[in-house]
């Protein structure tokens, strides 16, 4: 799905940490060292994918906020509330 309607340089990423942690390692630890190597490998990614996620959701969020529509700005207000971003930039946005 994200490769349909994002595709971006994140997608291998994700496509390899469903393949391997959910098909073949059924979200357990592997046993097998070359497995836990990339296990480790896709845990050192995982941070800089979020980062990128959660900044991408905060555009998308401060689009709502200044959409004409009031549902979607308070679903938006809503989220801001739970989610800390390190600056003011999205609580100050009007």
């Amino acid at each position: 799905m994200y490769r349909d309607f994002v595709h971006d340089e994140w997608t291998s990423f994700l496509e390899e940490m469903y393949e391997y942690g959910s098909k073949r390692w059924s979200y357990l630890v592997p046993g097998e060292q070359e497995d836990r190597s990339r296990l480790r490998h896709l845990c050192a990614r995982t941070l800089a994918f979020e980062n990128h996620y959660l900044e991408r959701y905060r555009v998308y969020l401060t689009q709502q906020l200044r959409s004409h529509d009031p549902d979607a700005a308070l679903a938006a207000t809503r989220q801001l509330q739970i989610i800390i971003y390190p600056d003011q930039e999205t609580a100050t946005t009007p």
